[in-house]
């Protein structure tokens, strides 16, 4: 059987592949050992390496300085009550027509 090249695929795409093409079963062990399944059952990297690359990103992000923190605090602030006092309003009004109604 020819060889199918399978460096454009990646995890559950080669083993659906895989299964396809019918490859033989030495093959098959060879390519999902190759590509080891994902997913939310399999254990992909022990706790101290997740800590370590977890450590590693959060070097990588920008945080704001404490200048905008407050800033971008005050704004969420204000939003929401302007945001409350919106939704107030059309629920007062609201109740008014309503108790015309009935």
């Amino acid at each position: 059987m020819a060889k199918i090249d399978l460096e454009p695929f990646q995890g559950r795409s080669v083993k659906i592949l895989a299964m396809r093409e019918a490859i033989d079963n030495s093959e098959r062990r060879s390519i999902l050992a190759k590509y080891p399944q994902r997913g939310f059952l399999v254990k992909t990297m022990s706790i101290k390496e997740y800590l370590n690359e977890t450590k590693t990103e959060i070097a990588h992000v920008s945080w704001p300085t404490r200048k905008q923190a407050i800033a971008y605090t005050v704004l969420v602030i204000v939003i929401s009550f302007i945001t409350a006092f919106y939704l107030g309003a059309i629920d007062y009004v609201f109740s008014l027509i309503l108790g015309k109604i009935i």
